[in-house]
């Protein structure tokens, strides 16, 4: 689905830097895309969108990390205590508890619909945010909208289908970057940077905080278990269940014939 006339290729990094030039030149076109943006009403977004949606998902919890089961972010799911992705719905009923719902054209994930209370599939749902979801190459940007005003924006680089970096803007007070090092294509290493600034000035005073976690991977190259590198005695965690689940379903299962990973629903 194409929704934004900006090249992605701009988005795109070399390596990870976390000088202050560095973050403000990410900052700076983060910010051309988001006030070229602005220009656009999430109605005629939607209306754009939905005619060629032909499959929906829909997920249940995950209420703290961005888009629920298919939050990008390994660092914030996968480490960070009750940051839960919540579960993929094998059916829905009348009982059923929807919190996200995930829209799919020929070409993959295109539009999100987020609620802030969880609602039943046959009530009058109340107005969600919505993500638009657009991949250029190797690079995937989506942009949430509450209303018509932009209110988050993520940005996934990728090398071939393994994750490489995730980038997260909060346009009112955040931008986060984290990046994903591989040693023998399993993942070794994530390292997030996290950029508080003022509500109307992402160029405020830079005093940026750095996490870091090394993962513990099995012979098929999903993560296990890890810790995080501040730690001085290195305490290994368990990566829960459903985490090692959307690791495979992501990035470790193989690819159909037309090159798109096959998608399998998962429940715990």
């Amino acid at each position: 689905m194409n929704y934004f006339d900006f090249d992605f290729e701009r988005f795109k990094l070399k390596d990870f830097r976390v000088d202050k030039k560095s973050m403000f030149d990410e900052l700076s076109v983060l910010n051309e895309f988001y006030q070229q943006s602005c220009n656009l009403q999430a109605d005629q977004l939607y209306k754009q969108a939905i005619n060629r949606i032909n499959r929906i998902e829909y997920g249940s919890g995950g209420y703290l990390v961005r888009r629920g089961y298919y939050c990008p972010s390994i660092f914030i799911t996968f480490t960070i205590g009750g940051a839960n992705r919540g579960k993929i719905l094998k059916r829905v009923s009348k009982r059923s508890k929807i919190s996200y719902e995930f829209c799919y054209d020929d070409q993959g994930l295109a539009l999100i619909k987020a609620y802030d209370e969880p609602v039943k599939e046959f009530d009058v749902n109340p107005i969600p945010d919505i993500e638009f979801i657009e991949r250029q190459g190797d690079v995937e940007v989506g942009v949430t909208f509450r209303g018509n005003r932009i209110v988050y924006i993520y940005i996934c680089q990728f090398d071939a289908e393994k994750l490489v970096n995730c980038r997260f803007l909060s346009v009112e007070n955040e931008y986060q970057k984290e990046w994903l090092f591989y040693r023998n294509n399993h993942l070794d290493s994530i390292e997030l940077i996290q950029h508080h600034f003022g509500f109307e000035n992402m160029f405020s005073k830079f005093a940026p905080m750095k996490y870091e976690a090394t993962f513990i991977c099995d012979e098929e190259g999903c993560p296990k278990e890890y810790f995080h590198n501040e730690d001085e005695d290195k305490w290994l965690y368990e990566v829960s269940k459903i985490n090692q689940q959307y690791y495979r379903k992501m990035y470790l299962e193989k690819t159909n014939e037309k090159g798109i990973v096959n998608l399998r629903i998962h429940e715990e």
